[in-house]
């Protein structure tokens, strides 16, 4: 039976987060009725991993850590944007200066 907190297997299903529990070595050896996970890694449904947790993690830190994440991978988005959007600027001015000189 999961001891994961009920309002994090809630907030999971209505969200389609994907939470996959991960046993200890020892643990592979036992029935799986009898086996405890050790902490459980959480990846968005298109496979963006979004952190671990520990089975007693409280829903405050869960909800905490996945805010974290979210932020960090939106800020990594936006540089790479931003970088794209810069790059196709050179692009375009170096396309433009180059059909001045062909004139």
């Amino acid at each position: 039976m999961s001891k994961l907190n009920k309002k994090i297997e809630k907030f999971a299903e209505e969200q389609g987060v994907c939470i996959m529990g991960h046993y200890d070595r020892d643990q592979y050896s036992k029935k799986h009725a009898d086996r405890e996970v050790k902490y459980y890694t959480v990846t968005s449904e298109r496979g963006v991993f979004l952190g671990s947790i520990q089975p007693n993690c409280s829903y405050e830190q869960f909800l905490t850590r996945i805010a974290l994440k979210a932020i960090y991978e939106a800020e990594r988005l936006s540089e790479l944007v931003n970088e794209m959007e810069e790059e196709n600027y050179y692009r375009e001015l170096c396309e433009d200066t180059l059909e001045e000189e062909l004139k």
